[in-house]
């Protein structure tokens, strides 16, 4: 039996890359009301699904930076605001998740997933160009403070 993410992937994948679009092209709203409105809207999601959807969307939010500098030499030209919104999330997939080429694949991942699992899995975060600002250890505070 394969793996809820292989085996459910497909509608896994739209529903995180569709809020996440939602997130990054509606910039007044915050994402958690987004989120909700999404959920709402959706009421057939299980519970399940919700929480992929959920820890997806804002695990590509928390490492945005990260996952753009990773994608960015595999990604094509003139990418629409949806469809850069897919690469995020399957890179974050790769890199978070444990997903590999071919679960991508199966998800109906239409961009190269060979070379952005090649990209993914060879290069260190330390080597992209943001390596020397990490946030603040303290949980209450989400400043940026620099490395010395």
């Amino acid at each position: 039996m394969a793996a809820p993410e292989i085996r459910h992937g497909r509608s896994r994948l739209n529903q995180a890359t569709e809020i996440l679009t939602s997130i990054l092209t509606d910039t007044r709203a915050p994402a958690d009301h987004l989120i909700d409105q999404y959920f709402r809207a959706h009421r057939q999601m299980g519970s399940k699904d919700r929480a992929f959807a959920a820890e997806t969307v804002y695990g590509c939010l928390r490492r945005k930076a990260e996952l753009e500098a990773l994608a960015a030499p595999c990604l094509p030209p003139d990418l629409d605001d949806q469809q850069r919104a897919c690469w995020l999330v399957a890179t974050y997939l790769l890199k978070y998740s444990g997903w590999s080429a071919r679960a991508l694949m199966e998800a109906g991942f239409q961009g190269d997933a060979e070379a952005l699992v090649t990209r993914v899995r060879t290069v260190k975060s330390t080597d992209l160009p943001f390596a020397g600002w990490r946030r603040s250890s303290s949980p209450s505070s989400a400043r940026r403070v620099r490395w010395s």
